[in-house]
């Protein structure tokens, strides 16, 4: 990770998700033994360092994006 994850986190982000994905995310924080916080914020770096290997959201290696129809 570019990041370091014990730096200091002083932003705050809210971010709307589904209730599956926050379920997933507190599997993952159960897991591993992390605050449900500490896993979104590593959970994001880890995406940011696979954006940064082809800047592509939409790419196959990277989670289906599907735009609302409403």
């Amino acid at each position: 990770m570019s990041e370091k994850p014990d730096q200091p986190r002083d932003y705050l982000l809210g971010v709307l998700l589904p209730e599956s994905v926050k379920g997933r995310i507190a599997e993952i924080a159960k897991h591993e033994a992390r605050s449900l916080s500490l896993t979104g914020y590593l959970l994001i770096l880890k995406g940011l360092d696979g954006y940064e290997k082809d800047h592509e959201l939409r790419s196959p290696r990277n989670l289906p994006l599907k735009r609302s129809s409403k």
